[in-house]
């Protein structure tokens, strides 16, 4: 286990005691005691919520209850009827009925736990939120040995052990909150100043727009492609990245140096010729007014309104313009894999 990783052990469907070690580094990392204490009841909560609905006792042990009446009235047959065969037959299908019990509550408690294996997933995805940087992960084990009360190993049967691992975050996490942003000073309605402007390593926008940013001083700045980054090492110094040269440099890169990239990319890779009236575009048009008209009605239709024909026939498939067509495409690729 790594070191900034936390174990939390369940015994008896239940979470077991909170280690102070554990409750210590979970201190450290923002947790209160009142947040120990409701993660550990919300997920004993979950836990017994979950094992009540998919293998109640009733069904776990039913089997074994029918199987020990079953051989209660063979012996009362066998004793007071004197009916040895019968009796016999009556025994043998209580073992058959016990065997099909075993069975049967072993698939019980292993969907029991994948369940539960499923509402901790869901309720770790949202715990992921309230405590940003953390991660929690549910596991299951199984051994053949474990250890007894006196502390040495001892031969079973499959035993499962199930615990918690809880992953805390790095001493250099930064909260979203409070990392900085790369923002369009031209493109924005907003007034920013130079101080306000601050940038990270990343991308930027889908549309390729250019970013402009400040160095530290304020003193100069410059105007950066799509394919041109900015980094910072871990002495705080600028540092430039070019994706297209695949090369870094301290200084950013001057105006003529970036026509000679936007050169040689439209040489490597030249735009393709636009066609208006082109099947790709037809068809985008088509699907984009479909969903469109598909929407209303759909909408129309929640609000208790009986859309036109013309807007219903987007809405059901055998109604929709080469649904024939699809459909006989369909059909052939499917006697192919027959």
């Amino acid at each position: 286990m790594i070191s900034d990783q936390l174990r939390w052990d369940i015994e008896d469907e239940r979470l077991t005691r909170c280690p102070k070690k554990t409750k210590h580094s979970l201190r450290k990392s923002g947790w209160s005691k009142n947040d120990i204490e409701i993660f550990e009841r919300d997920v004993n909560d979950i836990i017994v919520d979950t094992s009540s609905r998919v293998a109640p006792y009733k069904l776990q042990f039913g089997g074994f209850i029918l199987a020990a009446l079953i051989c209660i009235g063979a012996t009362i047959v066998i004793t007071v009827g004197d009916q040895a065969l019968g009796g016999l037959l009556l025994f043998a299908l209580g073992i058959i009925v016990l065997g099909g019990g075993f069975w049967y509550r072993d698939q019980l408690i292993q969907r029991k736990w994948k369940k539960i294996a499923q509402e901790l997933s869901q309720f770790f995805q949202q715990l992921s939120h309230d405590h940003l940087g953390m991660q929690f992960e549910f596991h299951i084990r199984g051994h053949h040995s474990k250890k007894n009360k006196e502390g040495k190993q001892e031969r079973t049967s499959v035993w499962y052990e199930r615990y918690i691992i809880l992953t805390l975050p790095s001493e250099d996490y930064i909260p979203p909150s409070k990392r900085a942003s790369f923002r369009d000073v031209r493109g924005s309605g907003n007034k920013t100043t130079d101080q306000d402007e601050k940038f990270e390593v990343g991308y930027s926008q889908p549309e390729r727009k250019e970013r402009k940013f400040h160095d530290e001083d304020g003193n100069s700045s410059s105007v950066l492609p799509y394919w041109w980054l900015v980094g910072k090492d871990k002495e705080g110094r600028v540092y430039y990245i070019n994706n297209f040269m695949k090369k870094t440099q301290w200084n950013p890169p001057t105006p003529d140096q970036i026509a000679k990239e936007m050169e040689k990319m439209n040489k490597v890779l030249p735009p393709p010729a636009f066609d208006p009236n082109s099947k790709s575009k037809q068809k985008f048009e088509e699907v984009k007014r479909r969903s469109i008209v598909k929407r209303k009605s759909l909408i129309e239709i929640s609000h208790g309104g009986k859309p036109t024909k013309e807007a219903m026939k987007d809405v059901k498939p055998e109604d929709r313009p080469g649904y024939e067509e699809r459909r006989k495409k369909s059909g052939k690729k499917r006697s192919r894999k027959n």
